[in-house]
C-alpha cells in the first residue's frame, strides 16, 4: 500500500473546497484562477493544497445549486474571465457550513484525545498536557471537553 497516496495522508481536501470557496466569495467577487490561488494560501497546511480541477468542479456544483452565480468579465489587458459571486442562499449556506464545521471540530477534538489514549502504548503519543493552553492539535482555544470557547 502506498500510504502517501491514501486518503489518510490528508492530501484530499475535496470536502473543504466548497465551504472555503463560499467563504472567500462572501468577501468579494472573484474569478476562478484567483479563487484557486487564494484557496492554496487559505488551505495550505504543509502538503495540503486544493487541486484546481476540484475548485472548478465545486464552482460548477455551487452554481447549479444557485449558491453562486457567474458572469463573464472582459478586460482590455487579457482574455475574458468568468467571475463568481455568492447569492443570498449561498451566504446562508456558508453560515450553516461553518456551524457544522464547528460541531465537527468539537467532536474531532474528543476523537483525537481518545485516539491519543488508545495509541499511546503503541506510538508513545502523549496525551495533551492538562495545563497546556490548548488541549487540541489545532492550537485553538477549545476547553479539554471539546467545547468551543465562550
Amino acid at each position: 500500500m502506498d500510504i502517501d497516496a491514501c486518503s489518510c495522508s490528508g492530501k484530499n481536501l475535496e470536502k473543504l473546497v466548497k465551504p472555503a470557496v463560499l467563504l472567500l466569495l462572501c468577501r468579494e467577487e472573484l474569478h476562478g484562477y484567483e479563487l484557486v490561488r487564494r484557496l492554496g494560501t487559505l488551505l495550505a497546511s504543509g502538503h495540503m493544497k486544493p487541486d484546481s480541477s476540484a475548485v472548478y468542479h465545486a464552482l460548477r456544483s455551487l452554481e447549479a445549486q444557485e449558491l453562486v452565480v457567474s458572469s463573464w468579465v472582459v478586460s482590455a489587458g487579457g482574455p475574458a474571465r468568468r467571475c463568481y459571486r455568492i447569492t443570498p442562499d449561498g451566504e446562508l449556506c456558508t453560515r450553516r457550513w461553518f456551524e457544522t464545521l464547528r460541531e465537527y471540530h468539537a467532536a474531532l477534538g474528543s476523537f483525537l484525545r481518545l485516539a491519543d489514549r488508545i495509541l499511546e502504548t503503541d506510538t508513545e503519543v502523549a496525551a495533551p498536557d492538562a495545563g497546556a493552553a490548548s488541549p487540541c492539535a489545532c492550537s485553538c482555544s477549545c476547553d479539554p471537553d471539546g467545547d468551543r470557547p465562550g
